[in-house]
């Protein structure tokens, strides 16, 4: 120890002595650091590796002590600065083939110790981060229960801190290493939650770059387009977001199923809803949603209008083949779409029995295609599950009508005032 002493004080010395006389030579400064830095007095230890940086930036050893030392001062900022300097000049010397400066940065294996520096002041910053984070949605369950305005706006102003907080954490995390996910995912998580959909945004696509098949990403990012009424966006990654997750692929499916639907594209909701379908074919609401499609199409305004001017044009031309033919291929592809339409419409009725609407549209389609079996099932169905139910019991005198029931038609006819 009294050796040791000596010999600082020697060093403490030569670094006067050089003082007076101008900048002392790298070597001693280099010593003179680590000696005051093994006698824990880091100040000094950074005094004199800062100098050695700013009068010799050519060497690397001073820039990576001087790293080691803001690390264990948590100042990761400037850590990853001389980190970052101590790398260029290493990258350098291997490009030019300078094998003495090749050695001086590999020496004490400084390269790998530097990446285990960084790793750790990453960690330890993002963890420091999801902690925040964690903290401040705790805070904000808890502030959804206050009931007194003050008590709650405080509580309010303590969580935005505590995004605020996280966020510092999170871009510091990127001043580290710029290429991890998770962070971007988290930076946007956090703006996701200050109500900042389109900051959020922006970090989930940088994420998405470095990550394209993360899962919870891709939810995040379908949900975000979602919220600010981009659907095509919103549906393309909920697609994507199924393809990856099989667990939930059926609700994101129908997450894209409802994106379309509220774009009026006809074509990528009924395909949405056929792949919900060959997922789960026991969805009866889905098959139920199906059916209506199918019924909106057969009932189009387009199809309506061109029948109409068929039939116009049929009687200034009534002997037209063509004309004849046309009206015969629109009644077809119409009784095509309710042939479409009926098994779905049976299928979700026979699954929730309980629906009256299904059995309703499951005989109503029936009916549409001269099938009065099912139809005479489905109207019985109906009015048993909801007995004042009269567009089933008007439908029911119907069927029994065709099917010639007088005594069941009577009876019917009289639930159904309309007729």
């Amino acid at each position: 120890m009294k050796r040791l002493a000596i010999f600082a004080y020697l060093i403490c010395f030569a670094t006067v002595t050089y003082a007076q006389q101008g900048v002392p030579p790298y070597d001693v400064l280099m010593r003179s650091g680590k000696i005051y830095t093994q006698s824990k007095d880091y100040d000094k230890a950074m005094e004199l590796f800062n100098t050695a940086v700013k009068n010799y930036p050519g060497e690397p050893e001073a820039r990576y002590w001087l790293g080691t030392l803001y690390h264990d001062r948590s100042n990761f900022k400037e850590m990853i600065g001389q980190f970052h300097q101590f790398n260029e000049i290493y990258a350098k010397a291997k490009a030019e083939g300078n094998k003495k400066l090749i050695k001086n940065c590999e020496k004490d294996d400084m390269p790998k110790q530097i990446r285990d520096y960084s790793q750790s002041a990453f960690m330890k910053t993002f963890s420091d981060g999801v902690a925040q984070l964690k903290l401040a949605d705790s805070l904000a369950r808890e502030s959804r229960n206050l009931t007194e305005d003050t008590a709650k706006i405080r509580q309010e102003k303590l969580v935005n801190q505590l995004f605020d907080k996280a966020n510092g954490l999170f871009a510091a995390c990127l001043v580290i290493d710029d290429t991890v996910s998770g962070v971007y995912t988290n930076i946007g998580l956090v703006e996701s939650k200050k109500g900042n959909s389109q900051g959020a945004l922006d970090m989930y696509r940088k994420a998405h770059q470095l990550a394209p098949n993360d899962k919870e990403l891709l939810f995040s990012m379908a949900s975000t387009f979602s919220t600010l009424l981009q659907h095509d966006s919103a549906a393309f990654y909920f697609g994507a977001f199924a393809d990856q997750d099989s667990l939930n692929r059926e609700a994101a499916l129908i997450n894209q199923a409802m994106c379309y639907q509220a774009m009026d594209d006809e074509k990528r909701f009924e395909e949405s809803l056929d792949k919900i379908i060959k997922v789960n074919p026991q969805n009866a609401e889905i098959l139920y949603q199906r059916g209506v499609l199918y019924i909106r199409q057969a009932s189009a305004r387009a199809l309506t209008d061109s029948t109409r001017i068929l039939d116009s044009i049929a009687q200034l031309r009534p002997n037209d083949g063509a004309i004849e033919k046309a009206k015969a291929d629109l009644l077809l592809h119409r009784r095509g779409l309710y042939e479409k339409a009926f098994p779905d419409f049976k299928a979700a009725a026979e699954l929730i029995k309980t629906d009256s609407d299904y059995w309703y549209w499951y005989g109503t389609t029936a009916m549409l295609t001269d099938k009065m079996d099912d139809a005479r099932t489905a109207y019985d169905k109906c009015v048993e599950v909801k007995p004042d139910n009269q567009d089933c019991w008007c439908q029911l005198a119907l069927v029994y009508a065709k099917l010639k029931m007088q005594k069941e038609f009577e009876e019917a006819s009289t639930k159904c005032p309309k007729k």
